[in-house]
């Protein structure tokens, strides 16, 4: 017994000890360890996987996104954008950078562009959400990321706040896009979430407007009809 005891702290044992705790991978959803090859365990990846595959609605070719807006996927994403949970930061990048992995080379962007935030909320909040994976995207893509290519000219209302209507009025002409950048090319929009369309349909008119040939969207989640 004594042997025993001598054996389970032993320095290499606790050495193997320590070394499991700081390199065993857990899930930054539930905390179980696992050893999957993606970042969230099976379970919780199988909670959004399981939502997307059984809706049968069809999803829109125009529209590039990870799964549908509800669930697990909307809470980690309402969590990370409004109660700062940097940890998913890394996560929700990965999904959008396996979005960005579907989309045929013959048809990938120019640029990729992410829905800007007015200087001041990128101040309060501290990050800007639609620009973080769209640096994943642009990576994956080997697409340029612009961040003069699309600006917020004014405040507007947090759209989470209006109807469907008064979401449309409160952009009109929010946005300024710089055609010495975009004039003649593919863009890729880039957003966190696609619920009415108000924001994203706003920021295409004015890209295709200043020059665009063509504007695609892709989202982390798109809210289905």
């Amino acid at each position: 017994m004594i042997s025993g005891l001598i054996s389970y702290f032993s320095p290499i044992a606790v050495f193997e000890s320590l070394k499991s705790l700081f390199t065993e991978k857990r899930c930054p959803v539930c905390h179980a360890p696992h050893s999957n090859t993606k970042l969230l365990c099976p379970n919780c990846y199988n909670k959004i996987i399981n939502e997307s595959e059984h809706d049968e609605t069809t999803k829109p070719q125009d529209i590039y996104f990870y799964a549908p807006y509800r669930g697990l996927l909307r809470d980690l994403i309402i969590d990370w954008k409004f109660n700062n949970n940097f940890g998913y930061s890394a996560l929700l990048s990965q999904f959008a950078a396996s979005v960005a992995e579907s989309i045929p080379e013959t048809v990938r962007p120019d640029i990729t562009v992410p829905v800007p935030l007015h200087p001041s909320r990128l101040r309060k909040r501290g990050f800007n959400q639609s620009r973080i994976i769209a640096d994943s995207v642009a990576t994956i893509l080997g697409a340029e990321l612009s961040d003069r290519a699309l600006v917020r000219n004014r405040i507007t209302i947090p759209q989470a706040k209006l109807s469907r209507e008064k979401r449309t009025e409160n952009l009109k002409n929010a946005f300024t896009a710089e055609k010495s950048i975009i004039a003649g090319k593919t863009i890729l929009l880039v957003d966190d979430v696609y619920t009415t369309g108000s924001t994203i349909h706003e920021c295409s008119r004015t890209l295709i407007e200043a020059g665009a040939i063509k504007v695609e969207v892709l989202v982390l989640a798109k809210t289905l009809l």
